[in-house]
């Protein structure tokens, strides 16, 4: 579990439904892309 802010939180479950991820999806992106890593990993 990740705990953060409300107002960071709706950022970026706006961003993951845009991108049709659901949020923890897109968060294990943005981690992996910031580390190099692939995602399938």
């Amino acid at each position: 579990m990740l705990r953060m802010p409300k107002g960071l939180h709706h950022r970026l479950a706006t961003l993951a439904k845009s991108e049709g991820v659901s949020l923890n999806q897109y968060l294990l992106f943005l981690l992996s892309s910031a580390t190099g890593k692939s995602a399938l990993h």
